[in-house]
């Protein structure tokens, strides 16, 4: 774990980001009715600092590729929801949704090879690991559609204004699933899952855990 406290260009381009992000807040107050937008905004900005935090408690490092991967993703929701381009601009929704499966895939994926490198219970061949990608993103992808419609109902907010916007939603957040499903299986076949997480420098409590989740080494060694 030497060396995770030191500040690099992972750390800069996260606070970059959120210093960035909060003054977009601070921009679009000339708008009304700006409550909903604002608090996104906010939270998308200290958001940012996540992948930072994590680092510097030392329970886990992501790559800095994947760093800039989830701030991309972010910066462009906030973007559109605090300057109205998703609104305004043709196809943004299409862009925005896109990104943010595919870095949510590589979020399972990423999982999936640490249990892979660090649990004897789990072994995924490239096509099973690969397909199990896709399951997970799938379910993940239909029950996101069902939470956007609780919180309209919840909050008259307007995340899903036609039916054409879900389906549209459903299509990008697959595809997003399927390119990094087929990303695993590539990669997957030709490397050690160790060779890639061990880049994260996880916790060796965080290690442990997905080792032996349950606890079932200690009772045996008892």
């Amino acid at each position: 774990m030497k060396g995770t406290s030191r500040f690099g260009i992972d750390d800069l381009i996260g606070v970059v980001s959120c210093i960035a992000l909060l003054l977009m807040c601070v921009l679009s107050l000339s708008y009304d009715n700006r409550t909903y937008e604002i608090a996104t905004g906010v939270f998308c900005g200290l958001f940012c600092l996540v992948p930072m935090l994590m680092k510097h408690l030392n329970i886990i490092r992501l790559p800095t590729d994947f760093v800039l991967m989830i701030i991309a993703a972010i910066a462009f929701h906030a973007f559109g929801v605090l300057f109205l381009s998703y609104d305004y601009l043709a196809h943004y929704d299409t862009l925005t949704h896109t990104l943010s499966s595919i870095v949510v895939a590589f979020c399972v994926y990423y999982t999936l090879l640490c249990y892979q490198a660090y649990s004897s219970s789990v072994r995924l061949t490239p096509g099973s690991l690969s397909l199990t990608v896709a399951l997970i993103m799938f379910g993940f992808t239909a029950y996101w559609e069902v939470f956007e419609y609780i919180v309209d109902i919840l909050t008259s907010t307007n995340m899903q204004y036609s039916p054409f916007d879900t389906i549209r939603d459903l299509l990008c957040n697959s595809l997003g699933s399927i390119t990094v499903s087929l990303y695993a299986a590539v990669r997957s076949s030709n490397m050690d899952p160790k060779t890639v997480v061990e880049r994260f420098q996880l916790n060796p409590r965080l290690m442990k855990f997905i080792s032996d989740p349950f606890g079932e080494g200690r009772g045996d060694n008892s």
